[in-house]
């Protein structure tokens, strides 16, 4: 039996709009837990405070973690 419906959800660096790569994570996840400011990292690599924050509290990027 043939499956129908959604396309697999891409995630991660293969995601089409990602602005970040794993090491870029694992980079801001380091970088974190020295106690650098969301603020700081999100303009060290172009993206918005938020997205740091979501790394931080593991909403986004939370597959990295089971590699």
């Amino acid at each position: 039996q043939k499956k129908r419906g959604k396309m697999p959800r891409l995630r991660g660096a293969f995601h089409p709009e990602a602005k970040l790569s794993e090491n870029d994570v694992r980079k801001i996840r380091q970088l974190l837990a020295e106690g650098k400011l969301q603020k700081e990292l999100g303009k060290q690599f172009n993206v918005h405070k938020s997205t740091i924050g979501m790394i931080k509290r593991g909403k986004n990027w939370r597959d990295l973690d089971a590699k």
